[in-house]
């Protein structure tokens, strides 16, 4: 927590010494409060365990916007409370999140810093492409450096990722990844950009799961259109296991997506995604290839109250197990804004993991009732 509220400062020192004594900046205490329930809590094969999970998360959120700055910070502490197994303990997590980035006066160079540090049991912050299960608790950061240079139709990207994974018991594995990317885009207008992109990551485990080293070559694309915005990619992914044979993995890679512009519909926003690549795998030994389809999309039907639908398909080859899972999600969302400080939120959701070994199947159906207030 020390470190991110030290960036948080740095920002404020660094980029823009006037922040807070400017009119552009807003400050605003948060509060919400939730109630869910999971019918499979531990994603169990056989012993399924319901669980009521009681929430309260009072919070902070700070912006700034001026000429050349911009600050973005936001802290929660996230109450626990359980009811329904006897083996989880309530507990006090948190989230911090803080981007600072600043553009030069000839708006050629903009470069930021970003860093997220939770403290939690949610197994899905731990990656997109993962397929975790674990509800025990860990501490995770990832901090982002990254660095945008313009010139006429040609623009350069450099980004550094570097995340921590540290769990309270001993028994799991700690880790670090690391990952470097850079693009060289060109852009022949507008709206239109494309270039080759290049990422180098590096893992490190704490006990005795293999390091790996990875290096992927892609070629990449967007187009910004009126109505809806897309992307895409594909190139070569290869990894390199520090074990006893040097184990090789390799896939190509490729990514679609597509996703309506803020501007474009009026009541309704959607996206889209499909991918495939290696994941950056938080379990030791984990590593499979992975197929992603991602779908969402939400209705305003009048103007205090949206519904959303979203679903989503996941298919894990593991290579070095003959294991492979199949698994469906699919959630429906409901959101009135009562007053312009307080909302109401139902979510319900069902997902269901089908694999070739009995033992890893599992199936579990949620909801959620959260009332939001923004002081």
């Amino acid at each position: 927590m020390k470190k991110i509220v030290y960036i948080f400062l740095s920002a404020l020192a660094l980029l823009g010494t006037d922040a807070l004594a400017a009119k552009n900046y807003s400050l605003h205490p948060t509060i919400d409060t939730s109630v869910r329930w999971d019918s499979n809590y531990y994603y169990d094969h056989e012993d399924e365990v319901d669980v009521y999970t009681y929430l309260i998360q009072p919070g902070l959120t700070f912006q700034y916007q001026g000429a050349q700055t911009q600050v973005e910070f936001g802290a929660t502490l996230d109450g626990h409370v359980y009811s329904g197994s006897s083996t989880l303990d309530d507990f006090i997590g948190y989230t911090l999140d803080a981007d600072a980035n600043r553009t030069t006066k000839s708006r050629q160079v903009t470069f930021g810093l970003r860093d997220t540090l939770s403290y939690t049991r949610d197994p899905e912050h731990l990656g997109d492409l993962e397929n975790i299960t674990s509800r025990e608790l860990y501490k995770t950061n990832v901090l982002n450096p990254y660095l945008k240079y313009e010139l006429a139709r040609f623009g350069i990207d450099l980004e550094y990722n570097n995340r921590v994974v540290s769990y309270d018991e001993a028994d799991n594995e700690d880790n670090m990844l690391q990952k470097g990317s850079i693009q060289a885009l060109y852009k022949p207008n507008r709206t239109f950009e494309f270039g080759p992109a290049f990422e180098f990551e590096s893992m490190n485990y704490d006990q005795d799961s293999a390091d790996y080293q990875s290096a992927k070559l892609s070629a990449v694309l967007t187009r910004n259109g009126k109505f809806v915005n897309l992307s895409g990619g594909i190139g070569y992914h290869q990894r390199e296991l520090d074990d006893d044979e040097n184990t090789e993995l390799d896939t190509f890679s490729w990514r679609i997506g597509i996703a309506s512009q803020s501007t474009g519909f009026k009541k309704t926003s959607f996206s889209f995604l499909l991918l495939r690549d290696l994941n950056d795998t938080s379990t030791p030994d984990g590593y499979y290839s992975s197929l992603q389809l991602n779908g969402a999309i939400e209705r305003k039907l009048w103007r205090h109250f949206a519904l959303g639908l979203n679903a989503s398909y996941k298919w894990d080859d593991y290579e070095l197990m003959e294991r492979k899972d199949d698994i469906w999600k699919i959630g429906a969302s409901a959101d009135y804004d009562v007053m312009d400080w307080m909302k109401i939120s139902l979510e319900t959701g069902y997902q269901k993991q089908d694999s070739n070994e009995d033992e890893n199947d599992n199936e579990n159906f949620s909801w959620m009732l959260k009332i939001s207030y923004i002081l």
